[in-house]
This record gives C-alpha cells, structure tokens and sequence, in this order.
C-alpha cells in the first residue's frame, strides 16, 4: 500500500506529495473537499494550508481531524 510521506503545497490547492514508493505527484486537492467536513478547509485557504501528513495513516489531515485516504489520492491520479 502506498502512503503519503511528504506533501508541499504549492500554488492554492496543488499540493506535491511524496508517495511511500517514491513517486511524486502534483494533486489539485479541489475535487476532494466536498461535503459538510470539508466546508472550512475549501472555504478558507488558510485552513487548507493547515494541512500535515498523518505518519502513522500515510494520509493528509487538517487539525479538525479530517484526513484523505491515501489510497484515493494514490491510485486515482497520475505520477509526475
């Protein structure tokens, strides 16, 4: 399973992220932040760049607690 070890962000939602397996990817994080739990994190730039990566779930998270699974971010996008 893939994970995410690193992410940077880059230009409003793009992010850089560094897979488990290496690869890099440039993921624009917009299609994801949909539904009441990510309300604030897409309302609010600021907040989306709050965002760590979990080390022990190899995911992205915001301090509010809600994280995206790697697996989606992984296998639904091309590498770089």
């Amino acid at each position: 399973m893939a994970r995410i070890k690193d992410a940077e962000i880059l230009d409003g939602y793009l992010v850089k992220v560094t897979c488990s397996t290496g690869e890099i990817r440039v993921i624009d994080m917009k299609p994801y932040l949909f539904g009441p739990a990510f309300e604030d994190i897409f309302r609010d730039i600021n907040v989306f760049r709050m965002l760590k990566v979990d080390p022990e779930l190899g995911a992205i998270t915001w301090p509010n607690g809600v994280d995206i699974c790697p697996d989606v971010l992984y296998y639904n996008l091309p590498a770089v």
